[in-house]
């Protein structure tokens, strides 16, 4: 073949192996093969050469084939760089503070070096008088020059590509104002890149320094309204003379001064001194700030001058003795002395827990629900201290409802969650707590309302921890206790299969909010027929209601069904200027058949749809539902628990027409046992019917 003898150089190696003994350079006018056809070399990647050789075109590529080792030369890049400073790191320094001077270097280069590398401090040039007569003067005499007052020199051998930490002696810095720094590193050889042998930085020295070092006084995250606070402060002279120091106080309520003082100090140089203020009585709830702040002429350092803090007064703190909560139903939660966990109440004798005396279980979904709780203010805060101890994925999260528990809704912290919980899927309470802590949510979002707010705890199956404690909770700009708020809590239904003409006396279980007033009020009762027409309408009077307490009313007028078919009773407490109106109403359905049932389960036809009561009802171990079908349906029956939520699926397939039976052993879907509580089982049909009865499992 034919070629040409050519000459590349400070060609870079970019794929040391294209297969068949070839590999890759570019020397910035694009990528050209070398191929060791006739001297076999083993190129490094990154790597750049003077390269000699055959130019010849063979298989669609200009290959180069150099002739023998003295063909190739490895090519030596000599690029040395300071990178960074490490030392001065701050801006700000005190006078006679030691620092060691210390730079970043490294060798870019392609060979082992041995570099010099200077630092060399500078203090702008003044005049003969003091610095801070000089300045006081401004008058032009301090120089533009700058005066070297320390250099020093170091060799520092570097191999390519390392980075190497240079630490110079210690320097004292005696000299107030300006002070700069500058860096050079210089090596033998021409450097391709000088501009980044020299790096420089400059910091101020104080002279005139006065801080505030530590607030003694308020140091409680939490205050009580009626608690006298006495501001104190320690503050400090970091200068390098006596000084008489200003010391302010100012408290913010929401950004509104509700209190200031001031006070004058001498201090030594390098002295403290504490700082009281005058009393002040807290008066309104909500949350403070509090500031403290010196001054002196001349301060050249003004970022230790002031120093915050806040505390919390809330409106509300529940006292130790009240449960106030109430759990939902099959929930776990416990009012009293913890003797597990954290092993006491934050404060007091009394918490909420999940399990006071052990472990919470697997797979509980447990809620801890405050009653109806309205804003009445600006700024809505909901607080408590809190202790946790979760395994694995468990959490616990804070969430509202606005429609009384059929939805909630998740509600995040001030600074948020700690983590990301698997059985919620979001963000939650997770780990450990590391003992008692006051946690806070800022309810300004949410607007004008009756809310509930729930403690929602979950775990799953892959261990437990000791769980959820809850204690001092406290309310500002919240009322939870809604003057006359009454509900009804309960239906009374028949307790056993009604059929036309028998005797029926509704009752119902009606309830004053737990913080009251003491009230009367009427209770409604109304039954409607399967067309809908208004067979009964009767109201009686409860009265002298007690705050917390809990009441039956009893119909004493009867109702007497004269047709068959499913009947609809509401009841509904009536209570002018009820704040809470949702909670007023509830509403159920029982059957009546048409003749007196026949004794004996599947020997006859039913009339109509039907679900008996629950049997027996309250129980312990087990329980029997009976269902009556007129014809063939698809049937299903379900246990759910007073949140809604599916415990387990009872029935669910075709059944011909007759009386049917099914158990249920009081435990779940997984084969769990429940918690004792009320539970609820519905009846659906493929025919639209639907029944729903109330049963109550006992411990």
């Amino acid at each position: 073949y034919e070629g040409m003898l050519l000459r590349v150089e400070n060609a870079v190696c970019v794929d040391p192996d294209l297969g068949y003994g070839e590999w890759l350079v570019d020397d910035g006018t694009g990528p050209l093969r070398i191929d060791d056809y006739i001297y076999h070399f083993t190129p490094d990647s990154g790597t750049t050469y003077n390269i000699t050789g055959i130019l010849h075109y063979s298989y669609g590529n200009y290959k180069l084939e150099p002739r023998s080792a003295d063909d190739i030369e490895v090519v030596q890049i000599h690029d040395v760089a300071l990178t960074q400073i490490v030392e001065p790191s701050e801006n700000l320094y005190n006078i006679g503070t030691t620092i060691m001077p210390s730079v970043m270097l490294k060798n870019n280069g392609t060979a082992a070096e041995s570099v010099t590398v200077t630092v060399t401090v500078s203090i702008p040039v003044l005049t003969k008088r003091s610095f801070a007569k000089s300045i006081a003067a401004d008058d032009g005499m301090a120089s533009k020059q700058d005066s070297v007052v320390y250099e020093e020199e170091l060799v520092v051998p570097v191999d390519p590509g390392d980075s190497v930490l240079v630490i110079f002696n210690e320097v004292t810095l005696e000299w107030p104002g300006d002070v700069m720094f500058g860096f050079t590193a210089t090596i033998p050889e021409d450097d391709i890149n000088p501009d980044d042998n020299t790096i420089g930085t400059s910091i101020f020295v104080v002279e005139h320094d006065a801080a505030v070092t530590e607030i003694v006084s308020p140091t409680e995250p939490i205050y009580n309204l009626g608690d006298v606070i006495v501001p104190e402060a320690v503050v400090a002279n970091n200068g390098n003379m006596a000084e008489d120091i200003d010391v302010y106080v100012r408290i913010c309520l929401y950004g509104e001064e509700v209190y200031s003082d001031m006070a004058t100090v001498s201090v030594d140089a390098g002295a403290t001194a504490s700082v009281s203020f005058d009393g002040f009585t807290i008066g309104q709830p909500g949350d403070y700030t509090v500031v403290f702040w010196t001054s002196v002429c001349c301060d050249l350092d003004a970022t230790n001058d002031t120093m915050m803090t806040s505390f919390f007064v809330p409106e509300q703190v529940l006292p130790d003795t009240q449960a106030f909560f109430e759990p939902s139903a099959g929930s776990g939660w416990e009012f009293g002395t913890p003797q597990a966990g954290p092993g006491a109440a934050y404060e007091g004798e009394n918490a909420w827990g999940t399990d006071l005396d052990a472990n919470y279980p697997d797979n509980a979904d447990w809620r801890l629900v405050t009653p109806p709780i309205t804003i009445t203010g600006e700024h809505p805060v909901m607080m408590f201290y809190h202790w946790y101890a979760f395994s694995d994925a468990d959490g616990g999260r804070v969430e509202y409802s606005t429609d009384f528990g059929e939805t909630w809704t998740p509600i995040e912290p001030e600074g948020g969650y700690p983590g990301y919980s698997d059985v919620f899927g979001s963000d939650a309470f997770v780990g450990s707590s590391d003992g008692w802590q006051l946690v806070t949510f800022d309810l300004s979002g949410l607007g004008d309302g009756v809310y509930l707010f729930a403690l929602h705890f979950m775990s799953n199956d892959a261990g437990n921890d000791a769980g959820w404690f809850i204690d001092n909770f406290m309310l500002t700009d919240l009322s939870s206790e809604v003057p006359g708020d009454v509900r009804a809590v309960e239906i009374g239904l028949p307790e056993a299969t009604l059929h036309v003409g028998e005797m029926f006396h509704p009752w119902a279980v009606v309830a004053n909010n737990l913080f009251g007033p003491t009230t009367s009020f009427y209770v409604h009762a109304k039954i409607f027929g399967p067309d809908g027409d208004l067979l009964y309408n009767y109201r009686v009077l409860v009265e002298d209601l007690g705050a917390g307490e809990v009441d039956t009313a009893y119909f004493p007028s009867a109702f007497i069904p004269v047709t068959s078919g499913t009947h609809r009773i509401e009841l509904t407490v009536v209570k002018a200027g009820d704040p809470v109106p949702m909670n007023n109403t509830l509403t159920a359905t029982f059957d009546v058949m048409s003749g007196k049932a026949l004794a004996g389960v599947g020997t006859e036809i039913p009339r109509a749809f039907y679900l008996a009561p629950v049997k027996p009802n309250p129980f312990r171990t087990a329980t029997t539902v009976e269902f009556g079908l007129p014809r063939a349906a698809h049937v299903e029956i379900g246990v759910y628990d007073a949140t809604g939520r599916l415990v387990k699926l009872l029935v669910d397939g075709e059944f011909a027409a007759g009386i049917h039976n099914v158990g249920w052993d009081g435990r779940n879907a997984s084969g769990s046992r429940v918690a004792a509580g009320v539970y609820f089982v519905r009846m659906r049909t493929s025919t639209g019917f639907s029944a729903v009865k109330r049963i109550l499992m006992l411990e």
